[in-house]
């Protein structure tokens, strides 16, 4: 095994040269919200080979499905949903690993308008570019 470092990493991720690699499915092309659908999104689109989706998984239908979603009713993108997930679990070879999660945890006790289950207008993680400023924007005293 040799260890390297980001430049070459990097590029044999978006060239899929590589039989296992660990990475995180985050970044520019990708966008965090509060459903499976974006982490899906970034890992099974197919204009996202290279980019996040590394597997170079490419699929006419699952694409469909995402195009789907957006004008989708809350009842039909569950259905989506439901269909990419098994897509996942049935035709990629992926293992996805939880590492840095979104806990919503804010101290209230000063500062209110923060999100919520009841009120998800932004990713929760004051790491979430452009989320942060999101929130920012909602925040005020209490």
């Amino acid at each position: 095994m040799q260890d390297l470092n980001t430049g070459p990493y990097t590029t044999d991720l978006q060239n899929g040269k590589f039989q296992l690699a660990y990475a995180g499915s985050g970044g520019p092309s990708t966008i965090a919200g509060p459903s499976p659908y974006y982490e899906l999104r970034g890992l099974l689109l197919s204009g996202n080979i290279g980019q996040t989706n590394y597997e170079r998984y490419k699929s006419s239908s699952t694409d469909a499905l995402f195009d789907q979603y957006s004008a989708a009713s809350q009842s039909k993108q569950v259905q989506i949903i439901k269909q990419i997930q098994k897509v996942m679990v049935d035709q990629i070879p992926f293992i996805p690993v939880t590492e840095g999660v979104d806990w919503y945890q804010y101290d209230t006790s000063s500062i209110a308008g923060w999100p919520t289950k009841s009120d998800q207008y932004a990713q929760p993680s004051p790491y979430q570019f452009p989320d942060n400023a999101v929130v920012l924007t909602h925040l005020y005293p209490h």
